[in-house]
């Protein structure tokens, strides 16, 4: 799977060295619990790429272990990021935090059973399910961006409210169409291993998330809510069943129990970006893990005790192919990878 390198769009949002302290302590406390499973990660080297990236002063390369894990965790910290920077509130990046605990705490027990193709299809850009759907689906979500911008659309007085309404309508049910797909990749797969009262929970968020029942397959009454109302909104505007009242500038919902719910306008916004940042909250999860799996899986194939020629000191190293030169951490001393003494692991 190629890692897109997302640092050039997030250094457009914010500034990446204003929280510097706060990321390194997350990569220093990430490093401590990878090194746990594969021993051989180098914290400095994996700063490293992480900052020469966020500076724009090397240049990305996929097929670079560190390189992707400096994405990874860029991924992993993004919404907190955000948050920081006050660019979401505090009760989005709570609600995001428990949504990204609840998919990784959903999946763990089941971790080592699901192959590398479900993380892939989980993460691409373009939303799995119908191939053909899924691209006319995104080519027609970027043409909207190109021509809309909605959180300036909805707060411009010198729009209609109708016209305001149907932009945003086209904007959001497209979304929200990637996301189903995506959630009901991630039903399809859970299903196989959980017991459920459902023999499919097909494109049915309250069957795959279980958020109307509240039991230990559920996320947090907060997550439940969230998710309620943007499938709410989506059938609102689907079924056509929503008014506009133009004295309160509101949109009132009617779906189901939901009777004559308003909402206003400029605040539709809000579950436009909830909407997106659940989605994208899938995809960052299928590249973090797929990109952890991956590192666990170099580190058994490629870990190896050295023995040093010079001051006699045995550690763990990660040489992969082409590696050239191996420096001893005890001494220092540089060595030629071919000529290494190999003491143990895969030799």
């Amino acid at each position: 799977m190629f890692i897109r390198n997302l640092f050039p769009i997030v250094r457009e949002q914010v500034n990446l060295q204003e929280q510097g302290e706060f990321i390194n302590s997350k990569i220093e406390s990430l490093v401590t619990n990878l090194n746990a499973l594969v021993q051989t990660l180098d914290l400095n080297l994996i700063k490293r790429a992480f900052w020469g990236l966020a500076n724009d002063e090397i240049e990305y390369h996929p097929e670079n272990m560190y390189h992707c894990l400096a994405v990874a965790i860029l991924r992993l910290l993004s919404f907190e990021i955000l948050f920081r920077e006050q660019k979401i509130t505090i009760e989005h990046n709570q609600i995001l935090n428990l949504w990204f605990n609840y998919l990784f705490r959903r999946l763990t027990p089941h971790i080592q059973e699901i192959d590398d193709d479900f993380f892939i299809k989980l993460a691409i850009e373009v939303p799995v399910g119908n191939v053909e759907e899924s691209k006319t689906n995104l080519e027609i979500g970027l043409s909207i961006i190109e021509d809309y911008d909605i959180y300036l659309i909805l707060r411009d007085d010198n729009i209609d409210i109708a016209t305001k309404v149907r932009k945003f309508k086209e904007s959001y049910l497209n979304f929200y169409d990637q996301f189903l797909n995506r959630a009901k990749h991630f039903g399809d797969q859970m299903i196989q291993f959980e017991t459920s009262r459902y023999e499919d929970y097909g494109k049915e968020l309250h069957k795959i998330f279980d958020i109307y029942n509240k039991d230990s397959r559920a996320p947090h009454p907060a997550v439940c809510e969230a998710i309620d109302i943007l499938k709410h909104l989506r059938n609102s505007f689907s079924h056509g069943t929503y008014t506009i009242n133009r004295n309160s500038s509101e949109l009132i919902l009617r779906d189901r129990d939901w009777t004559s719910r308003p909402i206003p306008i400029s605040d539709l916004w809000t579950y436009f970006h909830y909407l997106i940042s659940i989605d994208k909250t899938l995809t960052n999860l299928g590249v973090i893990i797929f990109i952890f799996r991956k590192i666990v899986q170099l580190a058994n194939q490629y870990n190896v005790y050295i023995l040093c020629s010079e001051c006699g000191h045995i550690d763990l190293y990660y040489i992969p192919p082409n590696t050239e030169i191996v420096i001893c951490r005890n001494c220092n001393m540089p060595h030629l990878a071919r000529n290494l003494r190999r003491i143990g692991l895969n030799q």
